[in-house]
């Protein structure tokens, strides 16, 4: 993961940790809003995600939880943050033989998140925009 990511990750968990009082298994509940901009402020733009996608991802993984996404716990949140940005991580930077953006995808994007093809950004859900 990028240095830039993780900052923003460790940033985004400082933010969780005083939000919650140091209490990161207690529920976001009234925080939700915030929290999911400071998600997007601080991870998505660094990563070329967007929130529709991101709150998709998180619904289906609440719900495999049990866990309404307005009761999800910020410990809960701060993991989900991990696993999406790890995820588009790989994908933006994949492996010699992971599927994903290519050195000839980014040179055309002239290394720009806003500059690359809507139609081969990173999705966890494909149905979104």
């Amino acid at each position: 993961m990028g240095r830039a990511v993780q900052d923003g990750l460790d940033e985004l968990l400082n933010y969780f940790r005083f939000e919650s009082r140091n209490r990161l298994e207690s529920p976001v509940l009234g925080s939700y809003t915030n929290c999911l901009q400071k998600i997007e402020k601080d991870i998505l733009h660094s990563i070329c995600c967007n929130m529709t996608d991101f709150e998709a991802y998180l619904f289906v993984e609440s719900e495999k939880d049990k866990s309404a996404a307005g009761r999800i716990s910020f410990e809960e949140l701060w993991e989900h943050s991990k696993f999406y940005a790890d995820f588009a991580m790989d994908y933006y930077f994949p492996t010699e033989y992971g599927r994903g953006i290519t050195r000839k995808d980014w040179t055309e994007a002239n290394y720009t998140c806003s500059k690359l093809d809507p139609a081969i950004s990173f999705k966890i859900y494909h149905g979104t925009t």
